[in-house]
């Protein structure tokens, strides 16, 4: 591996923790796309998708994260073996992006208050 491919890893890895945290702290908002598993987010220049991969089965095949700017796709980082630190890493994001996307934590409130009046 070139120097410069593992600056790029390096990069790569911090911005996926730093998406993670972000997205945890709910200072950064996903948008669902056309593809019920994948979600983006974007800034002025810069732009992200997530998502996860299925096979013919359904069954999780891995997951991708894309990384865009001015329209064009710069960087992009997948994980398909369950355990390593890059999967763990790309699973809780989607998760995390998945949650945003939907505003899960208000449909969920919203369903208990539902039934608390039952």
């Amino acid at each position: 591996m070139t120097i410069a491919a593992a600056k790029t890893e390096d990069l790569v890895s911090e911005v996926t923790i730093a998406l993670r945290q972000k997205t945890a702290a709910r200072k950064i908002a996903w948008k669902p796309t056309v593809e019920e598993n994948a979600f983006i987010w974007a800034s002025d220049a810069y732009g992200v998708s997530i998502e996860r991969k299925l096979d013919y089965r359904n069954a999780v095949k891995g997951f991708e994260l894309r990384f865009v700017k001015d329209g064009v796709e710069v960087e992009s980082v997948a994980a398909d073996i369950p355990g390593t630190p890059e999967y763990e890493n790309l699973r809780d994001l989607f998760t995390l992006a998945r949650r945003s996307a939907h505003n899960v934590e208000e449909s969920l409130g919203k369903m208990l208050q539902d039934l608390e009046r039952i």
